[in-house]
């Protein structure tokens, strides 16, 4: 009885992932594979399209100097009742516009960032609904993560005011 439902469970959420992979989630990147880990989490393996441009991280322009490539683990939001990690391929480029060595720029993502803007939005949501230790338990993040997020969504409040 419970192997079935956790194979009707994985199912579904192949289904559903495929489903999201032609949505602007994680814009330049293509699903390769989704594997369940041991601590019932899950990790979804990124490859970048081969249609989109790789754009520098300086200048923004695309680029096709690719100088190396290297993975990264990112953290991703809850997809259901599972902690969700991205293993994203990361790009640094040569770029001949401004004859910068950077890395490339992903729009879903920081600057040298573990987080995507989804888990970022998420956790400024709840930090202002919750108390941080409730965010940190809810969200399985550091109390200082939640803490500096909740001070920068501040800073640009207090900037705009």
């Amino acid at each position: 009885m419970i192997v079935a439902k956790q194979t009707n469970y994985l199912t579904t959420l192949a289904a559903m992932l495929n489903a999201m992979s032609s949505l602007p989630f994680w814009e330049g990147h293509i699903v390769d594979s989704v594997v369940e880990q041991d601590d019932e989490s899950l990790l979804i393996v990124l490859d970048t399209c081969p249609t989109a441009d790789a754009l520098c991280g300086s200048c923004r322009q695309p680029c096709a100097l690719v100088h190396e490539r290297r993975w990264r683990r990112i953290r991703d939001r809850d997809i259901l009742d599972r902690r969700v990690w991205l293993k994203v391929p990361i790009r640094r480029l040569d770029c001949h516009h401004c004859d910068a060595r950077v890395t490339e720029h992903i729009s879903w993502l920081d600057r040298r960032s573990r987080m995507t803007h989804r888990v970022r939005i998420w956790v400024e949501a709840l930090a202002q609904l919750l108390p941080i230790k409730h965010v940190s338990q809810l969200t399985g993040l550091h109390w200082h993560t939640i803490k500096a997020i909740d001070l920068q969504r501040l800073a640009v409040c207090r900037t705009i005011v």
